[in-house]
């Protein structure tokens, strides 16, 4: 549980002129809560859910400037107006996830579980001359998996499973088996299946020992600040 507030600028010679400026400022709110419950339900099982919800809110403007660093306006040539404009995103990001996991054998172990995200972004683009242009995202994502650690040897161990999912936005359901290899010690622990996998992917974000696979072509959800400093995307919940 967390809230971080960030402000961050920078000022450069205009790439058009050598006596204008560009001056880039973002102002950053995040927030990120998180509820975890582990217990054990008899016979071997245990049961793992969580919950969580996260924001964000980056205020963007960007204006060119003359010497004295204040702000002008120059209609022509016309692309320069252009440079002054305010980008505000606000984003909600929740999740809720549960795990079934009973050992077989042994180090062997079998899991079942699902998971369902919301996303819901908005972003107000404004011109020079007040003119705004607004862009919605709302998806519901959900998922159900099953997974099982093989154990080779004590140190080498093979995790299998499958993922069933479905992005409401897309309107499509895909399906993601996998097969991976695992030494024992060597990275952090993980559960292969709990590792998001979404439809027709080839971008990855590395974050706490999951991997996020993004749809091909569709929406980052995931605000820049996110990714690169505190990487709690669309509310993640590490079980």
């Amino acid at each position: 549980m967390g809230i971080w507030r960030e402000q961050d600028g920078i000022q450069e010679q205009d790439i058009d002129s050598v006596v204008l400026k560009d001056a880039f400022a973002i102002n950053n709110l995040n927030t990120y809560q998180n509820i975890n419950f582990k217990d054990r339900i008899g016979n071997g099982w245990k049961i793992n859910t969580g919950i969580s919800f996260s924001t964000n809110k980056d205020d963007i403007t960007n204006e060119v400037q003359d010497a004295g660093n204040r702000k002008v306006t120059i209609s022509t040539p016309v692309f320069y107006s252009f440079k002054n404009f305010s980008l505000l995103n606000l984003a909600r990001y929740a999740q809720a996830r549960v795990v079934l996991e009973k050992k077989i054998r042994g180090l062997t172990a079998v899991r079942f579980g699902g998971d369902y995200f919301y996303i819901n972004e908005k972003t107000t683009y404004t011109l020079h001359n007040g003119s705004s242009f607004d862009e919605k995202v709302v998806d519901h994502l959900y998922a159900a998996f099953a997974e099982t650690d093989i154990y080779v040897t004590n140190d080498l161990a093979a995790k299998v499973g499958t993922r069933l999912e479905h992005s409401a936005i897309m309107n499509k359901w895909n399906l993601a088996p996998g097969f991976h290899w695992h030494i024992v010690g060597g990275q952090q622990p993980g559960v292969f299946c709990l590792w998001h996998f979404l439809p027709k992917s080839r971008e990855k974000i590395a974050s706490g020992g999951e991997w996020y696979r993004l749809f091909k072509g569709n929406a980052l959800y995931f605000t820049i600040q996110q990714a690169n400093k505190r990487l709690h995307p669309a509310g993640r919940i590490v079980l």
